[in-house]
């Protein structure tokens, strides 16, 4: 009989391929924020008038692209967010099953202002999709800071959250 060796599994191929696990914390998909009546009206009422304004001028395709979105945000509505797993590794991050070498990243840049803002923001090399935002939840980010300050520059001109994630924020749709 012969002896066949077991088969490594996931955890032991990411260990081997991409280093060790230097940090790791959960964070979820998305933020299920609590919406009035106002937000539902003031949602509806763009809408509609995004709506209108694409019939009235013939163009069907901003008509399907509004009613796209409107499907797309009632199914987030719908749903509780997942829990995404991000780790910093030997050698680059983790981002759910998604892995970034250190090498595709130019830099870092932390922004603190608890209770709404704590987010470890990452610089790519890439030209589309630039930049990645991470929340720290509950992870200390002097911590964080310390880490990645060994393996990337930390880009100290930057100091407030990307105009992406404000807008998100402050109209409560991420």
């Amino acid at each position: 009989m012969y002896n066949v060796p077991a088969q490594p599994t996931r955890e032991e191929l990411d260990r081997d391929e991409l280093g060790p696990v230097q940090m790791d914390w959960t964070y979820p998909e998305f933020t299920k924020h609590q919406r009035g009546v106002w937000w539902y009206v003031g949602c509806i009422g763009a809408g509609a008038a995004l709506l209108t304004y694409a019939i009235l001028n013939a163009n069907y395709l901003l008509a399907i692209l509004v009613i796209l979105v409107g499907f797309i945000m009632l199914n987030f509505h719908r749903h509780d967010p997942r829990p995404i797993t991000f780790q910093i590794r030997q050698k680059g991050i983790k981002v759910g099953e998604k892995f970034l070498p250190f090498a595709s990243l130019q830099s870092f840049w932390i922004v603190y202002d608890p209770p709404h803002i704590k987010t470890v923001y990452f610089l790519r090399k890439a030209r589309l999709r630039n930049e990645i935002s991470i929340p720290l939840v509950e992870s200390n980010p002097l911590k964080v800071r310390e880490l990645l300050e060994k393996i990337l520059p930390e880009d100290l001109s930057k100091e407030t959250e990307t105009p992406n994630d404000s807008l998100a924020r402050i109209l409560k749709i991420h």
